[in-house]
């Protein structure tokens, strides 16, 4: 059987469709897809707007850790500062007396010389 019998009883039956169906069932099928395709785009938008928050928690999650982490080394060197400080004015008063006593005893070593040069 030929396309063109097949055609002509297709048209005499009914069950062949016209080019203004055909037209229209492809305007309804890109209808479809235009709604499709902004759902997706709206379900698109709003997963990612979700992760976004999820690594933004996560990434605040991590700076606050970072940050009490910060706070305690920065305690314990102002405490390490504060113990160097003590060691220091410590070392200080130390020094000033060993000062004094090297200087009295230049003192008493050069009075000694004069006593026995005169």
């Amino acid at each position: 059987m030929s396309q063109q019998g097949v055609r002509r009883r297709e048209r005499r039956s009914g069950t062949s469709a016209s080019a203004g169906s055909l037209a229209v069932d492809l305007e309804l099928a890109r209808a479809e897809l235009r709604g499709l395709r902004q759902e997706r785009d709206r379900l698109k938008a709003k997963v990612q707007r979700g992760l976004g928050q999820q690594i933004d928690q996560a990434g605040n999650v991590e700076l606050e850790r970072r940050l009490r982490e910060l706070g305690d080394q920065l305690q314990q060197g102002g405490a390490a500062l504060a113990e160097a400080r003590a060691e220091r004015d410590e070392l200080l008063a130390k020094l000033r007396e060993a000062e004094d006593t090297v200087a009295a005893l230049r003192q008493s070593l050069k009075q000694m010389m004069r006593d026995q040069s005169t």
